[in-house]
């Protein structure tokens, strides 16, 4: 993985599944066929600095996880909801597991909701980077990918927090006095 890697073989990684196209806008502004991770600033509306050496950083220990055969990603809405109301296809929490041992138990919980101005979600800055750090240092964090509009978004972070309260023994956390 390199600032050269072109974002839709990110996207297109099969290691993602379908899921790999919401680490950049999917809607708001879109990467071109010839975008690499060092273009990524220039598909970030409002970001004024985005370290490339970051985003790298970032879709590496992804790509590791998973190749480790870790579940990345988990979908918040069942495939019922999301054949009645198709907006919802297009969310879904990022776990970044506690790396190392967790003193007391399970590690505590924190969900990163990126910014975008509800127009798009700005994971692979705004979100991602926060959610690798904290799971470095004992947390086991989560990335929201949320649909861009106050109301629907709202009720998918809330739809994440019960998700992740609901199957705390799944996930391995302690989700009391969890962060946002």
């Amino acid at each position: 993985m390199t600032s050269s890697t072109l974002i839709a073989d990110v996207i297109g990684n099969p290691l993602l599944e379908d899921y790999g196209r919401f680490l950049f806008p999917i809607a708001f502004n879109p990467p071109w066929p010839g975008d690499t991770l060092a273009d990524v600033a220039g598909l970030l509306t409002w970001y004024s600095f985005v370290n490339t050496d970051t985003t790298v950083d970032v879709v590496g220990d992804l790509l590791g996880r998973r190749e480790r055969g870790e579940v990345v990603f988990h979908s918040i809405y069942t495939e019922a909801e999301k054949a009645s109301d198709p907006t919802l296809r297009d969310t879904g929490i990022f776990v970044s597991s506690a790396q190392g041992s967790t003193a007391g138990g399970r590690p505590r919980v924190a969900v990163c909701s990126a910014g975008g101005g509800f127009a798009y979600v700005g994971s692979i800055h705004d979100s991602m980077p926060h959610a690798l750090w904290l799971s470095r240092h004992g947390y086991t964090a989560f990335t929201l990918q949320y649909r861009p509009d106050l109301r629907s978004g709202c009720a998918d972070l809330a739809r994440a927090i019960s998700f992740i309260h609901s199957r705390a023994d799944e996930l391995d956390v302690d989700p009391a006095c969890y962060s946002l």
